[in-house]
């Protein structure tokens, strides 16, 4: 498989950063390029109209901006999918070898797949990959923007205007914002960030949101969304999982609880013969 193309997102006084990935992505043989990312202030007038100042950091307007920037650039080339990090992330030894396995897994469905999760509710497990990873598709969508891979449709949607409101990571998490992208994760997660750290871009002037309000507006529309991503049944099974959970258990969970396997469970490449990871 030729290699997607990978964007480093990094500010351009982070060289630290950016040595530190540099070196993660050579190490496994892999080409890459820099997005010099956007402070708050300098966002390009194209989204800067966009953001409601008075609800989101300029950090976080920033951060959002970049991305946004990285998917515009996509649909103007002539990309098919593109892999985006950000500067602080830390990648597995296998992320090389599971990026190739992939497509092999990934339903045609897929719009974005996530490499970095935190996980506290029930996923169900799609196909496994080397080395006891799998794919998975998620009850309730993760936050996290550190690493994931794009096709143009899912970039085509988040660049149309809207009003942009809250964080992009908040945005993963509704699709029904963006006409119900399709999402897949790599379990578990082959991109992390490091420790104690968050993205330059986003920690400058940080604000603290109340994303229960989100939650609350977003419920419903998140809920018929699973539901038809995963059928009445299987959802019903989500659910039950997670309240014996609650019940039974105290977070974090390992994703051995976590997961659910439905009927016609697909095994790909060398992961056919793998145990599911715990």
């Amino acid at each position: 498989m030729t290699q997607p193309p990978i964007y480093v997102v990094n500010l351009d006084e982070d060289t630290e950063r950016m040595d530190r990935i540099s070196c993660q992505l050579r190490e496994q043989g892999l080409s890459f390029a820099r997005f010099g990312a956007f402070r708050g202030r300098d966002v390009p007038d194209r989204w800067k109209e966009q953001f409601d100042d008075a609800r989101i950091g300029p950090g976080e307007v920033g951060c959002y901006a970049s991305h946004l920037q990285l998917m515009a650039d996509m649909l103007d080339s002539g990309d098919r999918v593109r892999v985006i990090l950000e500067d602080d992330a830390f990648l597995s030894p296998h992320f090389a070898e599971l990026l190739g396995a992939l497509p092999a897994g990934l339903p045609g469905d897929w719009d974005i797949v996530r490499f970095s999760t935190q996980l506290r509710h029930p996923v169900v497990r799609v196909a496994a990959l080397p080395h006891g990873f799998g794919i998975y598709s998620y009850s309730r969508l993760p936050f996290s923007t550190v690493g994931y891979m794009m096709n143009r449709r899912f970039a085509s949607a988040l660049t149309r205007p809207r009003r942009r409101s809250h964080p992009l990571d908040a945005h993963f998490q509704h699709p029904s914002m963006f006409d119900n992208f399709t999402t897949y994760g790599v379990e578990p997660g082959p991109v992390r960030y490091a420790r104690g750290e968050i993205s330059s871009v986003a920690a400058e002037g940080r604000t603290r949101h109340r994303r229960s309000r989100l939650r609350r507006n977003r419920l419903i529309q998140s809920e018929i969304h699973a539901i038809a991503t995963h059928g009445l049944a299987l959802r019903m099974r989500c659910h039950l999982r997670w309240l014996k959970l609650k019940l039974t258990s105290k977070p974090p969970y390992s994703l051995r609880e976590l997961e659910l396997a439905p009927s016609g469970w697909r095994a790909v490449g060398d992961g056919a013969a793998a145990s599911p990871p715990g």
